[in-house]
């Protein structure tokens, strides 16, 4: 009984431990995460990423063969449709020799905005999820959500 007590404990630690771990991960990254919208069948969803100093992330626009690419995901729904890709600012371009391909890296503040046509006439939410991988000496994948709100309503 004593060893089926010590073994739970144990577990019990282990667990803590990986929480206490997990909650100490880097965040060089911080997303933030807005709508723009003037009219009552458009909007704009902008996305910015505070990049701590030294770090950085790559483009949506990385190459094949090249390290993972910052990728925003959108649901699909019949209550608003995308218009055209997501833009992001010009990327620094360098050759890397590891990957053998161009790498495109992003520093500093880079806003993504993505506009959509707005199909429903009432106020709705769209839930959006990042994928990046965040760089300075090691790199780390990262992934952020929001759920953002939709208001064909405004006059």
């Amino acid at each position: 009984m004593k060893r089926i007590i010590n073994k739970i404990m144990v577990g019990l630690l282990l667990l803590i431990a990986a929480k206490s771990y997990a909650q100490q991960q880097e965040r060089p990254i911080k997303w933030v995460a807005s709508v723009e919208q003037t009219k009552q069948d458009s909007a704009t969803l902008v996305f910015t990423a505070n990049i701590e100093k030294g770090w950085h992330i790559y483009s949506q626009f990385t190459p094949d063969g090249g390290p993972i690419a910052t990728a925003i995901t959108y649901p699909k729904s019949p209550k608003f449709v995308l218009a055209g890709k997501t833009s992001e600012p010009k990327p620094d371009e360098t050759f890397d020799k590891d990957f053998g391909v161009k790498v495109l890296t992003l520093q500093g503040t880079p806003i993504f905005k993505q506009k959509i046509a707005v199909k429903e006439k009432k106020k709705f939410t769209i839930p959006v999820k990042i994928d990046y991988e965040a760089c300075k000496d090691k790199c780390i994948f990262l992934d952020t959500s929001f759920v953002l709100t939709i208001n064909p309503m405004i006059k």
